[in-house]
């Protein structure tokens, strides 16, 4: 069924998608965290973009090199917890966790850690909540599991 799958959300109704289903070269920009705004993911959005329209020929002038290495994650999930309170995240994006250290932890309002945020299998952060209040079942962080740094052209 279109756009089920690892994420959660209508990933079908995605322009992005919807491109690549009709076998259409697509890609989508990061901006940064929802709801937030963070001018270096802003910048390396849109340098990223122009380097592949200038490479593409839909830019002219010079086109940046590209980066020589990308990471390539092959299997993502979205980490919920299962008790709500307030979310302490303990890493950031880009950091790899190790099988079984934390991610984050789920306090009580008197403090008590009621919940740590821990995977069996080793990760690297994706994105982590920013926003403080849970409920159960909300999600904590987005994963990756088994990468590779690719050789870019």
């Amino acid at each position: 069924e279109p756009g089920k799958g690892e994420l959660p959300g209508n990933l079908a109704g995605g322009i992005d998608w919807q491109f690549l289903a009709l076998g259409r070269p697509a890609f989508m920009v990061e901006l940064g965290i929802a709801q937030r705004w963070q001018q270096d993911c802003v910048d390396r959005a849109v340098s990223g973009f122009h380097s592949l329209a200038g490479r593409l020929g839909m830019l002219a002038g010079d086109v940046p090199a590209p980066a020589r290495t990308v990471r390539q994650v092959v299997r993502r999930a979205q980490v919920t917890c299962t008790h709500g309170g307030l979310f302490r995240p303990l890493r950031k994006p880009g950091d790899i966790v190790r099988a079984g250290e934390a991610h984050g932890e789920i306090m009580n309002l008197y403090g008590d850690v009621v919940e740590t945020v821990t995977l069996p299998e080793d990760s690297i952060i994706i994105g982590i909540r920013s926003e403080p209040v849970v409920h159960t079942g909300d999600r904590t962080v987005f994963v990756g599991y088994g990468w590779t740094d690719a050789s870019v052209g």
